[in-house]
């Protein structure tokens, strides 16, 4: 019985190992992975990007560079910031003229399976309107929509 139990052991063992091999290689594939390319500022696309990673590292003055109204200060809703890492995916983009209109799927990262399943995507637009050679964000998403400081009294 020995001999049985023995090739069992050594067919387990090789299961684990191919197990930990797999985790080993999915961690190294994910923590080698590139990060997006940055688009070129001159463009609607572009200048969402920058601007949601400026306020995803919390540098409301420079994502102020990318709002048509410069007197915006802070976020509507600093706590949705906070919650969830911003994630986006570029849908679409309309340009007619000097105006623009960006569609985004905001990806939820904090359910664990809602976003492989489609449930923490959902579409967002953002306004823009070009002024000389840059565009300016006109309207965002509730989640990175920058408030005057009037529009934040009553909070």
């Amino acid at each position: 019985m020995t001999s049985y139990f023995s090739r069992v052991r050594w067919v387990l063992a090789g299961l684990a190992a191919l197990c930990v091999a797999l985790v080993i290689a999915a961690l190294i594939s994910v923590a080698l992975r590139p990060t997006a390319p940055l688009l070129p500022p001159n463009t609607p696309e572009g200048t969402i990007q920058r601007y949601v990673m400026a306020i995803a590292d919390g540098d409301f003055a420079e994502a102020k560079g990318y709002v048509k109204n410069s007197a915006a200060t802070g976020l509507c809703d600093p706590y949705s910031v906070d919650s969830q890492d911003l994630n986006l995916d570029l849908v679409n983009t309309s340009v007619n003229g000097n105006g623009a209109v960006v569609t985004v799927h905001f990806v939820e990262s904090s359910s664990a399976f809602g976003s492989l399943l489609g449930m923490g995507n959902y579409p967002e637009t953002f306004e823009l309107s070009k002024s000389g050679n840059e565009w300016r964000i006109t309207s965002a998403p509730w989640q990175v929509t920058l408030c005057t400081d009037e529009e934040m009294s009553g909070y």
